[in-house]
Parts: structure tokens; sequence; C-alpha cells
């Protein structure tokens, strides 16, 4: 092995296993590698026919590999698209539960809140009714000592003017 392929070698091995037969190039590099291709098959002085039929089918490959290339990026990107906007509509659907969660929350903490406020309320009331039914006997103990008085009065004025 060269040094060159042996430093290769080296760096793929540490790597995951991928083919190294061909290299990998980015859409943009790729282009360009086709595009000084078809200048070299311009420019050059290859003049039998089998070679350059040769070097058309290597660019016609390698345009139909860029354009495949470029397709599967499209999709791949596309797919992340989808993925993100799914994603967008999941964490919207969470927060819109958890929105009602504390708004059921807030519900019940209001409900909670008037319950207590009726029971003071009925507190109130029953203190009340206890209050006017002690009037109510005081009054009516008040008005028996007021009758009595009457009739003790008047027995007295019948007593004197007898």
């Amino acid at each position: 092995m060269t040094e060159g392929a042996l430093k290769t070698h080296q760096l793929d091995s540490n790597k995951s296993p991928v083919s190294t037969d061909e290299p990998f190039y980015t859409p943009l590099e790729e282009q360009q590698l086709q595009q000084t291709q078809r200048q070299q098959l311009s420019s050059s002085s290859i003049t039998s026919l089998p070679q350059q039929r040769e070097l058309q089918q290597k660019l016609y490959n390698d345009q139909e590999k860029e354009e495949a290339a470029a397709e599967i990026f499209n999709e791949e990107n596309n797919f992340l698209d989808e993925l993100d906007e799914l994603t967008l509509k999941k964490r919207v659907m969470e927060l819109e539960k958890t929105m009602e969660q504390i708004q059921k929350s807030d519900i019940i903490r209001r409900i909670s809140e008037i319950e207590k406020a009726l029971e003071q309320i009925q507190a109130e009331v029953s203190a009340s009714h206890e209050r006017i039914e002690g009037l109510r006997r005081e009054l009516i103990e008040r008005e028996e000592k007021i009758q009595k008085m009457k009739r003790t009065k008047s027995v007295l004025t019948d007593f004197k003017s007898a």
C-alpha cells in the first residue's frame, strides 16, 4: 500500500463500515466535479470514440447520482419539516391540555371558595336566627311581665277602690 492509501485505510478503519469505493461528495462538490469533467471532455485531446463514450457515460451516471442525491436530500428535508410540524402540533396539544387542567383546577378552586363562603353565610344566618329567637323569647317574657304587672295593678286598683 502507498502511504496515502495507508492513511486513507487507517482513517476508514476508525469509522463505521462505509463503502470506500467512491468518495462522497456534497451536491455542490458533485456539481463542480461534473463541470470539471465536462470541461476536460470538451478540451481533451482524446480522439478515441470508446474513451469519449466512456467519459460521457460516466458524466451521465454522475449526473444521475447527483439528481438522486438531490432528491434524497429534498425528501429528507420534507420529512424533517413534517416532523417539526408534528412536534409543534404535539407541543401545542400538550399546552392546550395543560391550560385546560389549569382552568379546571382554577374552577375547582373557585367552587371551593364559593362553598366556604356559603358555609360562612349559613353560619351567620343560623346565628341571626338564634339571636332573633332569643330576642323573641325576651319580648314574650317582657310581654308576660307587663301583662302580669297590669293584672297586679288592676287588682291593686280594684282593692283600693273597694
